[in-house]
């Protein structure tokens, strides 16, 4: 205004600006969503809060029309509606990106492919978004003249979040303005999509996010190089094998040409060479089974083909190497444990079958047979088929417990879960077992129909212990001992017949093959099961489809250890015992059934001892000629 006067007024007062001041709030939070797929539409979730000081406020739901929802239906759909059809006439329908991606090598559905290349894609580079803002607020936090860095790496983690991924470059540039950031698909191969900058209309990278196969291709490379062990040198002769200490040296080492070196005896030069196989040597047992060597436990080892062990360390710290006597005693050869194998099954092994093939096999087998027993029992005495029992107070005491329920079901009568049970006799049994922490014994004994199940603690146990209901119960004992021995599985004769159709039987043999590979052990053997004189079973007979789908169903689950005992017997059971069927007999009939021949049976399924005896050399044979 003219000729008017203006006088200042007074000065205004300083006041602390910070939060504590409580002049000032704090800076709000600027939500951070990631596009996903749902079905076809294109939707926002919140995946985070980023800018703002205090307590962050939760994540979770999707953008709606008036807000955040926790519905993804209700969510608002990023794709506007579908437009009007332009002029002119349609060109050839086009692959979808889903067709695309599958002759590119994807395996899935079109929903599966949506929610990897949508939500994985988004959530991955969401997260590389928050990663990029994190760097940027630490570096405006750390030192001045850091806000270019910080601006940079928020914008990149604003392109990141878009979710937005151009065809091409051009593309990207021609949307974003002088520093920005977008993203471009990659080559489909190695790489997924590549971040670039906006640099005065010049596509400058910043970032690459690997796809799939170039990250499978990296992780695999990675773990090569893990796997790789380094090269040691003892007396310049590189190291193939051995035994190392906490210092990470070898007091007992194998090398290429076959020498053997152990520290404090003699150099390398001096000690005898080692003529097996080298390779078989780099198997290393942690827990060999009962191996002797002059009266000494084996403690741990190498193992050859024969299972000797041409290098060892006993359990009392000191080493053996075969074929090195630095006392001048003659050299005790490796012995064989006194015993290594075991058989699992019903009457088919119990009835001598077990003890010819230890014959055939010069060693002692373990007889773990139960007559009449269904594969679930054989299951759980072998450890691989775990039950829970049900104690009668629901806890543990010193003495005798009353066992009442395996499974849930009673225990007083015979039934599929009781391990220790058969109908054929009532004879008492014990097993060791863990329940519910506490070692101990269980038993069972029998009478006048009546099964009785119990439980007594060791002595070294500490008790009363609580047992809930259903608590799952452990073997121990000789089923820990035979879990590092050969072992041979026949289970599956006993039941309904119509069970060899099913899964069943398959399953509760895998479960006690699982059981030995936990352990290390893959030496054992699947037998098939031989069809008898029944009717049913007969060539044609209802039943006959039926044993023979479990046999092809083992076979499948254990290709490399089955032994399909049913056409062994047919087909070279008479023939191991020098018996010639004649046209007409009763072998050439049963042959004709499709059945193991009567000359091979003491009845209508359970064979001879004759029969025993040659089928124990066939399976010992079966054995042997995998090195066991």
């Amino acid at each position: 205004m003219p000729n008017a006067i203006y006088e200042n007024g007074d000065s205004g007062v300083e006041v602390d600006p910070t939060l504590a001041s409580g002049l000032r709030g704090h800076h709000g939070w600027s939500m951070v969503t990631a596009l996903v797929a749902d079905g076809e539409r294109r939707v926002r979730q919140l995946i985070d809060w980023t800018g703002g000081e205090g307590i962050k406020p939760d994540v979770g739901g999707y953008l709606g029309q008036f807000g955040l929802v926790a519905d993804i239906a209700e969510a608002t759909d990023d794709r506007g509606p579908k437009g009007e059809a332009g002029e002119g006439e349609p060109g050839p329908q086009g692959k979808s990106a889903y067709q695309v991606a599958v002759d590119n090598g994807f395996v899935g559905t079109e929903v599966e492919w949506l929610n990897f290349y949508v939500n994985d894609i988004a959530a991955a580079a969401t997260s590389e978004a928050i990663d990029a803002r994190d760097i940027a607020v630490e570096k405006a936090d750390a030192a001045e003249g850091s806000e270019t860095n910080a601006a940079d790496s928020a914008a990149l983690a604003a392109a990141a979040v878009g979710g937005v991924i151009y065809d091409t470059m051009a593309l990207g540039i021609a949307a974003t303005t002088n520093g920005q950031f977008f993203i471009v698909k990659g080559d489909g191969v190695a790489t997924y999509a590549l971040m670039y900058k906006n640099a005065a209309g010049v596509a400058t990278l910043i970032a690459s996010y690997p796809s799939k196969a170039g990250l499978d291709a990296s992780v695999a490379a990675l773990a090569a190089l893990m796997t790789e062990e380094a090269t040691y040198y003892i007396d310049g002769k590189r190291v193939v094998a051995g035994f190392r200490d906490d210092n990470f040296r070898f007091p007992v080492a194998v090398f290429p040409d076959g020498s053997l070196y152990l520290k404090g005896y003699v150099p390398a030069s001096e000690l005898p060479e080692y003529g097996g196989d080298i390779e078989e040597l780099q198997d290393i047992l942690i827990e060999p089974a009962d191996y002797y060597i002059d009266g000494k436990k084996v403690a741990s080892g190498f193992r050859d083909d024969n299972e000797r062990f041409p290098i060892a360390v006993f359990d009392d710290g000191s080493a053996y190497v075969h074929g090195y006597n630095p006392n001048g005693d003659p050299e005790p050869e490796p012995e064989s444990p006194a015993t290594s194998g075991a058989v699992y099954g019903d009457s088919l092994t119990a009835n001598g079958f077990a003890a010819a093939l230890g014959t055939a096999l010069g060693r002692t087998v373990n007889n773990r047979g139960i007559g009449s027993q269904v594969a679930q029992k054989i299951a759980a005495r072998q450890g691989g088929h775990v039950l829970d029992v049900t104690i009668g107070s629901n806890q543990i005491v010193s003495g005798s417990n009353s066992v009442t329920h395996f499974n849930n079901i009673v225990s007083t009568v015979d039934g599929d879960t009781l391990p220790l049970s058969t109908a054929a006799d009532n004879v008492t049994r014990t097993m060791s077992v863990v329940i519910a922490g506490v070692a101990g014994t269980l038993q069972r004994s029998a009478g006048g129909g009546v099964e009785t199940y119990t439980f007594t603690p060791a002595a070294d146990q500490t008790v009363p212990v609580q047992c809930p209901p259903r608590t799952p119960m452990f073997v121990k004992g000789s089923a820990d001992t035979d879990r590092s021995l050969i072992q041979v599985i026949w289970a599956g004769m006993n039941g309904a017949r119509e069970v060899w159709a099913t899964d069943e039987i398959p399953t509760y043999v895998t479960e006690m093959v699982d059981k030995l590979i936990r352990f290390g052990n893959n030496k054992f053997v699947v037998m098939g099961l031989p069809n008898g004189e029944y009717p049913v079973e007969y060539v044609g007979g209802a039943n006959y489809a039926d044993i023979n789908t479990l046999n092809r169903n083992l076979a499948k689950r254990f290709p490399d250890n089955f032994f399909d005992t049913r056409r062994w017997l047919i087909d070279h059971g008479l023939t191991a015992l020098g018996i010639t069927p004649v046209p007409g007999d009763q072998n050439s009939i049963d042959i004709g059934r499709d059945i193991t021949p009567v000359g091979l049976r003491v009845d209508n399924r359970h064979l001879s001892p004759a029969c025993n005896t040659v089928l124990g050399v066939a399976v010992a044979a079966f054995i042997t000629g995998k090195g066991w």
